[in-house]
C-alpha cells in the first residue's frame, strides 16, 4: 500500500503543479486562433476519401481516410494516436504499397469536424473502424496501431479476431495488467510521464491552454516523447496536429479520449467503483485486462527513448502466453514515441516481415 500511496501523492503533486503552471501560463500568453487549413498529402501516394458511417447510437459520422494501393491486394489498416493525425502514416503507407499492400489510414473519431460525436469510449472508436472497413469492403486485414490507435487495436483483435490476420502495436503494450496492487502499479517514472493525462482531466483549462504560444504544449510533447526526432520531421508532424486542433471542438474531442477512458482503465478492477462508469466505458478495460488468449499474432515495437512510455512498461511482464499464435517485442534504438517516423526503414522492415509471416 505504501507504493500506491506514494504514487497517488506524486500524481497529486504533479496535478497541483500543472494547475498552478497552467493558470500562470494562461495569464501571460496570448491565444492564437486560426481556421484549419485543407488537409493535403505530401507524398502523393494515394488519395484522401470521405467515408460515411452510422454509429451504434444512430449518429451519422464522416471520416477522412487515406487510401493507397490496389484494393485487390492484401489490406492493412493504420490507426493513429495523440497528438497526431492519420497523415503521419504517409511514409509507412508508401512503403506498404510498394510491397504490394492496399492501405487505409482513417482519421479517428472527433479529429475533424465531420466526425465529432457525443461519445468517446474506446469501444466507440473500435466500432468506427469496423464500420469503415465494412464500407470499404475490407473483410480481413492486417492491423497497425500507434498510441491511442494501439489501445483501440488491442481491443479490436479481441473483439473481432476473425477480421485481422496480424497486429502490430506501436508504443503501447497490447495487454494491460489490472492496477489492483502495489506490485501492478506503474513505476514512479511512468507516473511522472503521465502528468498530461491528469492535466487533461480538468474542465476548460487544457483546451484553453493548449492553443497558446502557437500550441507550445504540442511542441513540448513531441520533444519530450521523441527527443531523437529531427527538427524538420518534428515541425512537419506538429504542424498537422496544430492544424487539426485549431478547431476548438476538435481539440475538445481529442481531450475527450482521456476524459472518457483513463479513470475507467485505472479503476475498473474495483467492483465497488465499477458503478461509477457507463457499461460501454467498461468494455475496453475488460478486454485489455482479460487473461484469455488472443487468437491474432501480435508484435510490439517501441522506442527505447520514449518519453511517454517508460521502457519498464514494455518489459515488466512476458505477454507471450496471451498470444499463442505469435508474439514478439522489438525495441528500437535511438528512437522515441514516434519510432515509425524516426526510424522508418527499420520499423517498416519489421512490419512487412510480420505481415509476410502471417498472410491474409
Amino acid at each position: 500500500m505504501g507504493r500506491i500511496f506514494d504514487a497517488c501523492k506524486t500524481l497529486g503533486y504533479f496535478s497541483s503543479a500543472a494547475v498552478v503552471a497552467a493558470f500562470s501560463y494562461l495569464a501571460f500568453v496570448q491565444i492564437e486562433r486560426r481556421p484549419p487549413e485543407a488537409v493535403a498529402l505530401r507524398d502523393k501516394i494515394g488519395s484522401i476519401e470521405t467515408v460515411s458511417i452510422q454509429t451504434s447510437s444512430g449518429e451519422g459520422l464522416k471520416f477522412s481516410v487515406l487510401i493507397a494501393g490496389d484494393k485487390t491486394n492484401p489490406a492493412v489498416v493504420l490507426v493513429h494516436g495523440f497528438p497526431d493525425t492519420f497523415l503521419s502514416f504517409e511514409k509507412m503507407a508508401n512503403r506498404l504499397v510498394e510491397s504490394g499492400y492496399y492501405v487505409i489510414a482513417p482519421s479517428l473519431r472527433g479529429y475533424e469536424r465531420s466526425s465529432i460525436a457525443s461519445s468517446y469510449f474506446i469501444i466507440d472508436m473500435a466500432e468506427d473502424l469496423l464500420a469503415i472497413m465494412d464500407k470499404l469492403s475490407i473483410k480481413r486485414a492486417h492491423l497497425i496501431g500507434h498510441d491511442w490507435g494501439s489501445i483501440i487495436g488491442s481491443v479490436l483483435i479481441k473483439l473481432s479476431p476473425d477480421r485481422f490476420a496480424s497486429y502490430s502495436s506501436l508504443a503501447i503494450i497490447p495487454k494491460f495488467s489490472k492496477i489492483d496492487s502495489a506490485q501492478n502499479s506503474p513505476p514512479l517514472r511512468q507516473l511522472r510521464n503521465m502528468w498530461y493525462m491528469m492535466f487533461f482531466q480538468f474542465p476548460w483549462l487544457p483546451e484553453n491552454i493548449i492553443p497558446r504560444g502557437d500550441f507550445y504544449l504540442i511542441d513540448k510533447l513531441f520533444r519530450d516523447w521523441s527527443p531523437d526526432f529531427s527538427e524538420e520531421e518534428r515541425k512537419s508532424r506538429a504542424s498537422d496536429v496544430k492544424n487539426a486542433f485549431s478547431d476548438p471542438d476538435v481539440l475538445v474531442s481529442a481531450l475527450s479520449y482521456y476524459r472518457s477512458n483513463i479513470f475507467a482503465l485505472v479503476l475498473s478492477h474495483s467492483e465497488r467503483l465499477r458503478s461509477w462508469f457507463s457499461p460501454r466505458a467498461l468494455i475496453a478495460p475488460e478486454i485489455l485486462t482479460s487473461t484469455e488468449e488472443r487468437s491474432v499474432p501480435v508484435q510490439l515495437i517501441y522506442g527505447k527513448n520514449d518519453g511517454c512510455q517508460d521502457e519498464a512498461m514494455f518489459v515488466a511482464e512476458d505477454l507471450t502466453k496471451f498470444f499463442p499464435k505469435g508474439y514478439r517485442i522489438l525495441p528500437i534504438e535511438n528512437a522515441g514515441h514516434w519510432m515509425h517516423l524516426e526510424k522508418p526503414e527499420e520499423v517498416n522492415a519489421l512490419i512487412i516481415e510480420w505481415l509476410e509471416k502471417y498472410p491474409l
